[in-house]
């Protein structure tokens, strides 16, 4: 979790990230990926198993932490779905949100690490199309929230090419407000795409987290989406990818409490928000 805040040009230079105005994102670094802690904290983007089809809601309550409600219509969105639209919002802190986000169909498969193949391609466009298409509501804790698409607006012209089709990428000027000051958290985007979707919705979920408390297994069960058949499998599922995200120092430890079955994990300090000094 950050308490970093947009303010005016004239303090931009605050707290380790150069700031930007009422209406642009946080100028974080290149290494790191600005995550809405209310869209991290649920089953938006679930984790569910790629070979199972997807599923379709119609203004569905999605299981969130208390004090907040998401509600969504549209075909069900996974983590790679959400690797998309973090690189999308990471393009788009360069200017003021609503302006169009212009990049290829390649250089942005190449970027999440899916390549620049054919299959990429159409992988790309239905993802888009999903956050295009799909609408979410959003009530956080304090009262406001965010109700639209997370993407809105896809423009493309042919380059001769598919995977050198050129894309303009519009995101809602609305979404500012899933990333002010708290509300949004850094992550490491590199190594967020070498995870299993488990481990990618755990390391998001508990990095929004100052200070993680215990979690019964059976509630990140329901928050991850999973679609594993039983508990028994998912607790198994999930103490592995607590492994991997300790061995890659995306968490410190963890602790698996056999009798309360409850996982506390003890996680390591935010993100830095730029690398090295901050330009003059």
């Amino acid at each position: 979790m950050t308490d970093l805040a947009i303010l005016p040009k004239s303090k931009r230079k605050s707290h380790g990230m150069l700031l930007a105005g009422p209406t642009q994102l946080p100028l974080w670094g290149e290494r790191v990926r600005g995550a809405p802690n209310a869209l991290a904290r649920s089953a938006l983007f679930t984790c569910a198993d790629k070979r199972k089809p997807r599923r379709s809601f119609d203004r569905q309550v999605i299981v969130s932490v208390a004090g907040q409600e998401i509600r969504y219509t549209g075909k069900e969105l996974r983590q790679d779905d959400l690797t998309v639209w973090l690189q999308v919002v990471h393009l788009a802190r360069m200017q003021p949100i609503g302006d169009q986000v212009e990049v290829s169909a390649s250089s942005l498969g190449v970027a999440i690490g899916w390549g620049n193949s054919g299959d990429t391609y159409k992988r790309l466009r239905d993802s888009i199309a999903r956050m295009r298409e799909g609408s979410v509501w959003v009530d956080k804790p304090n009262g406001k929230g965010f109700s639209g698409n997370l993407i809105m607006r896809l423009e493309w012209s042919d380059a001769g090419s598919k995977s050198r089709e050129k894309w303009k990428l519009y995101l809602d000027p609305n979404i500012l407000e899933l990333f002010q000051p708290d509300a949004f958290t850094l992550l490491n985007g590199e190594e967020r795409l070498g995870l299993t979707p488990l481990a990618q919705w755990i390391y998001g979920f508990f990095s929004t987290h100052e200070t993680p408390f215990p979690y019964k297994v059976e509630t990140l069960f329901g928050l991850s989406g999973s679609t594993a058949t039983c508990l028994s499998g998912f607790r198994r599922n999930l103490l592995e990818a607590l492994d991997v995200l300790k061995e890659r120092r995306l968490i410190s430890d963890f602790i698996y409490d056999t009798k309360t079955k409850t996982v506390h994990v003890l996680r390591r300090p935010h993100m830095p928000a730029v690398e090295g000094p901050l330009a003059a």
